[in-house]
């Protein structure tokens, strides 16, 4: 098993949660908490992941939604 697939479920509730109404007044630590792991650690692997800093993810649906 690689590191990818022992992440897959934590990212998907994590994506799962910003996907949500409410995900405006998620901050960092919280979407942290809901994959289980640290902050610094979060950011570091959403990064890696998925390709942008999770404040890019943010505005960037923040734009699609505006649109």
């Amino acid at each position: 098993m690689n590191h990818t697939d022992r992440y897959e479920s934590r990212f998907r509730a994590v994506l799962e949660a910003l996907r949500s109404p409410d995900a405006a007044w998620l901050d960092l630590p919280q979407l942290a908490d809901r994959a289980a792991l640290s902050p610094y650690h979060w950011h570091r692997l959403y990064d890696q992941f998925m390709g942008e800093s999770m404040a890019a993810t943010r505005r960037r649906r923040r734009l699609h939604r505006a649109a």
